[in-house]
């Protein structure tokens, strides 16, 4: 396991991207039958290299990704788990399929035999669902962190109907672990899940491993936004104390749309039961090629490096919007995302973000602790690197 101080090197940094956005040429059609999509193929490229874009999961995959994304894998037909599939002749991404599950488990780190990988989710979404769906049982209890204290929708609206949801006691600083243990002791849960799509702080997942020890329950880490942070040692790690983990390989990975999920070996046939068939059947075969493409890049690609530059750039701008008096929620920010409270200013975050837009800075609303606006107009700005 990778293991370090979480403290942010920034000695000769390189450039955050190793590349110019002008590098994607998009490839337009002669015949005038794709008049339309050649138009909005110069539209999508005016997008990229026409923003400043600070929306989370709107990273520029690798170019290779792009590349391998043309093939036409979808001739060849992979619905089933991989060694055991309903049709015949899938060789080919059989063999990209185990080499993606190698892959993963080498870019965390994972030496040990305690964890196993599925490559086919179609989102962090259904990883999340898979999980849920295959780990809850009717009448059981799961704690995560609430949509407004930045966690995601499918952590709630992902549970079985018969199981209920509990929102972990926050802080204005972060997860109040001290009371979570009080709570997770009296309430026994079935799982505690650590993750988020727009919670700024670390999450100590060794501490949940002693809470939900402690009634012997689940914890699920969804690291969709800090996969590279905690792969580079600069966020604590998932591994080991999770027992079930999702990452997005469309964020801050720079990869394909798609979710990886991995598990302990001893759960594999209760998470994947419930991947294939209950959450979706047949994988999509580009994509599980793009995903190998995606943690094939990383194997030549400073990890630490990276995840360090998101991380120190993040805090330059935490910096900096607080001497323009900027309320940040929870304080600041330990990875690479930054959540603008703007109560203060009177303003919505929808509002901000159409702002932001016309100068040509692309932002998304989100809501914040104890918001009082809905969740289409919000009242916070949630910047990522």
């Amino acid at each position: 396991m990778i293991t370090r101080n979480y403290q942010i090197d920034t000695r000769n940094l390189p450039p955050l991207y190793e590349f110019h956005p002008f590098m994607y040429i998009l490839k337009k059609f002669s015949d005038n039958r794709f008049d339309r999509i050649n138009a909005i193929i110069d539209s999508l490229s005016g997008h990229i290299s026409g923003y400043v874009n600070l929306i989370g999961s709107a990273a520029l995959p690798f170019p290779e990704v792009c590349a391998v994304q043309a093939c036409p894998a979808t001739a060849c037909r992979v619905e089933g788990l991989l060694g055991n599939r309903i049709f015949p002749g899938t060789q080919p991404v059989d063999d990209a399929e185990s080499f993606c599950e190698e892959l993963v488990l080498s870019y965390f780190g994972i030496t040990c035999d305690g964890y196993a990988v599925n490559v086919q989710p179609h989102s962090a979404t259904q990883c999340n669902q898979a999980t849920l769906i295959g780990l809850l049982r009717p009448g059981d209890l799961c704690l995560a962190l609430g949509v407004r204290e930045g966690g995601h929708i499918s952590h709630k609206l992902g549970l079985p109907s018969e199981c209920s949801y509990m929102p972990i006691p926050m802080t204005s600083s972060g997860i109040n672990y001290e009371e979570l243990a009080e709570k997770t002791k009296s309430l026994k849960p079935r799982m505690l899940i650590a993750g988020s799509t727009s919670f700024p702080r670390f999450i100590d997942y060794q501490q949940l491993r002693k809470i939900a020890d402690s009634v012997n329950a689940f914890v699920h880490a969804d690291i969709a936004h800090t996969a590279p942070l905690i792969s580079a040692g600069v966020h604590p790690n998932a591994f080991p104390y999770a027992d079930t983990v999702t990452v997005d390989t469309s964020k801050s990975l720079r990869g394909p749309k798609g979710g990886v999920l991995l598990f302990r070996k001893e759960l594999a046939a209760k998470v994947t039961s419930a991947l294939f068939p209950k959450v979706q059947t047949s994988p999509d075969p580009t994509k599980i090629l793009a995903k190998t493409c995606c943690f094939s890049s990383w194997q030549n690609a400073e990890i630490y490096s990276y995840a360090n530059r998101l991380v120190h750039t993040a805090k330059i701008m935490s910096e900096a919007l607080s001497g323009f008096d900027f309320k940040l929620a929870y304080g600041g920010t330990d990875t690479h995302l930054i959540l603008i409270d703007l109560t203060k200013e009177k303003i919505s975050g929808k509002e901000a973000e159409a702002r932001c837009e016309k100068e040509r800075i692309l932002v998304n609303r989100n809501q914040t602790p104890d918001d009082r606006r809905d969740p289409w107009e919000a009242s916070g700005l949630e910047l990522e690197q």
